[in-house]
């Protein structure tokens, strides 16, 4: 029992963190704005966190929770298109310097936390693991393809704007049936949840009407959506391992249903608190740094109970992630600043 308890300690203070500081909002006026979608990403990336617990740690509650941790994946990736289509809509400019912003996004923090790793390794356990420097997660890759297509169809002038969109999200779901039919993978291994991308693009678009129909009866689209995601839920743990039908069509279902329910629930809260707004700016960070901390604690303490183990691993990232971010900042600020000096002159 203990152990359950050590294992949701993380969602308890994910709990926390997202009602500490926020306010309702009955016109669901924020849902989507820049706070909102950062506090998403910033949940979400610490449900992702227990799909990656190491096989000697896991334990009922954790696999419960993991099951669905692709969702955040997919959320990611929705985020990212909703805010790139938001920015082209607000200057066409944007897409000039599109790539050096996030490149630098990308790859700065996580250069930096494979320095670290590769030094706390080398230093702690008298491992070198040389390759652990220039290896990179491969949702890196994925969202690169996912923004190339993306850039691509908006740089070009010749296409009406009006189907730009329409064949990014073609194009993308192309990517994603030949990464998930064939040994092509284009999107690495992530062809269901890089479809979060289209989502973010039809959420776009489509966002008033969504909010419109889910404040109509609002409790009765929550059950819902809710039960639909259950039996959603478990018609997916069943049937996951169907070719195509089950591992690519309901995973790809329940994630937009589960969203729609997420929706649901929080369409109408501002989260206005420091420390989900906190977690949320360190959410790329606690991604990409949950991993390495989960290889390191494995090795340090290979005999620690599941909850423990769970427990060690949220605060380490946490920790790592906030230093890791800190030194991105510094590094990136005044190349950015010359970015910014270079598009006035």
């Amino acid at each position: 029992m203990m152990n359950y308890i050590y294992t949701l300690i993380p969602i308890a203070l994910l709990g926390f963190a997202a009602v500490q500081g926020s306010k309702w909002n009955f016109n669901a006026a924020t849902y989507m704005d820049k706070k909102y979608t950062n506090a998403v990403k910033g949940m979400m990336c610490v449900v992702i966190m227990y799909v990656h617990i190491s096989n000697d740690y896991t334990n009922t509650v954790q696999n419960i929770i993991g099951s669905f941790a692709y969702v955040g994946v997919f959320t990611f990736f929705a985020i990212s298109a909703f805010g790139c289509r938001t920015s082209v809509e607000r200057s066409q400019s944007y897409l000039n310097q599109f790539w050096k912003k996030r490149i630098l996004a990308l790859f700065v923090p996580a250069i930096l936390i494979n320095i670290i790793s590769f030094g706390f390794k080398v230093i702690s356990l008298n491992v070198y693991e040389v390759r652990g420097l220039y290896a990179f997660n491969q949702y890196i890759y994925a969202i690169i393809v996912a923004y190339l297509v993306f850039w691509i169809i908006w740089k070009i002038k010749a296409i009406p704007v009006d189907i730009k969109d329409w064949l990014v999200g073609l194009i993308c779901l192309l990517f994603s049936l030949i990464t998930y039919l064939t040994p092509i993978k284009i999107f690495f291994i992530w062809p269901t949840e890089s479809i979060g991308f289209i989502f973010g693009l039809i959420l776009y678009h489509k966002k008033e009407i969504i909010t419109s129909e889910l404040k109509q009866n609002h409790t009765r689209k929550m059950i819902i959506l809710f039960l639909l995601s259950a039996l959603l839920g478990i018609l997916y743990m069943k049937y996951k391992h169907v070719f195509f039908l089950g591992g690519w069509l309901l995973r790809v279902v329940l994630a937009v249903v589960l969203l729609l329910l997420f929706s649901a629930c929080t369409m109408n809260i501002s989260f206005e608190g420091r420390l989900v707004q906190l977690l949320g700016n360190i959410s790329y960070e606690f991604y990409l740094g949950h991993l390495v901390v989960i290889s390191i604690v494995s090795r340090l303490f290979p005999k620690m109970s599941s909850g423990v183990f769970i427990v060690i691993v949220f605060v380490a990232t946490l920790i790592l992630s906030i230093v890791v971010k800190i030194m991105s900042d510094k590094i990136m600020s005044p190349l950015l600043r010359n970015r910014k000096t270079a598009g006035r002159a």
